[in-house]
């Protein structure tokens, strides 16, 4: 796997916004049993990534999407989607 990113920093008092974009290249060679390989495993993606994260004094906020640009995949699989993800944490 490899990504890039692009990072910004807008703040406002105890306020901040960070977005971020970039690029994720993720390689699998596929399954093996035995020296084996296994069919319709493994494959290559490449995905553009856009997130945002929202810190609120303790708290942080992230939300991110990855978007499938490119999918070469060995044999017959289902391609990945859209993926969006969501993170709340509490700093300390």
């Amino acid at each position: 796997s490899a990504k890039t990113s692009y990072l910004a920093e807008l703040s406002e008092g105890r306020r901040q916004l960070m977005p971020s974009g970039g690029i994720f290249l993720e390689t699998y060679s596929g399954r093996y049993f035995y020296e084996d390989a296994v069919a319709n495993t493994g494959g290559t993606t490449l995905f553009a990534t856009a997130s945002a994260t929202l810190f609120l004094d303790a708290f942080a906020v992230r939300g991110e999407v990855q978007v499938p640009i490119m999918q070469k995949l060995n044999g017959v699989q289902m391609k990945s989607g859209v993926i969006p993800m969501v993170d709340i944490s509490y700093n300390f």
